[in-house]
């Protein structure tokens, strides 16, 4: 690895961490955060939270993955393997320009769940501020 490969990963590195402050450190606070600092369940709470992110991140990355792949059979088996790949270009293209309008200051609509997902989003939500800190987390 070359010194231009480092400077890269540490300015991405720098970048991701901003973000995961901003995103992320929502979710901690509510799942770790519920107790005092110098409370001695603190720990349980900390290893209660990552199991809990790693299980969830391998639990959908598996259902994408198996999604995925079955979309992929499928296509391939009924002949639309390379419209599908074309499209699924076009739709990351699209997603870069709309970045790209927006940086500009382009007015693009912003799409929201459906009122349904919304609604089973807040239900869980309040059910899973009536639980504990540590099953919480």
């Amino acid at each position: 690895m070359d010194t231009h490969q480092l400077w890269l990963v540490l300015v991405a590195s720098l970048a991701g961490s901003v973000h995961c402050a901003g995103m992320c450190g929502v979710f901690v606070a509510f799942a770790v955060g519920a107790d005092k600092p110098d409370t001695p369940r603190r720990w349980l709470l900390n290893v209660s939270y990552h199991l809990g992110r790693l299980v969830t991140y391998a639990l959908l990355g598996a259902i994408c993955g198996a999604i995925g792949i079955a979309i992929d059979h499928g296509g391939t088996l009924v002949g639309l393997h390379r419209f599908a790949a074309i499209m699924a270009g076009v739709i990351i293209v699209l997603f870069g320009l709309v970045g790209i309008a927006r940086v500009l200051g382009v007015s693009v609509k912003k799409s929201s769940f459906p009122p349904a997902v919304q609604r089973a989003i807040a239900w869980v939500m309040r059910m899973a501020m009536k639980l504990e800190p540590a099953p919480r987390a």
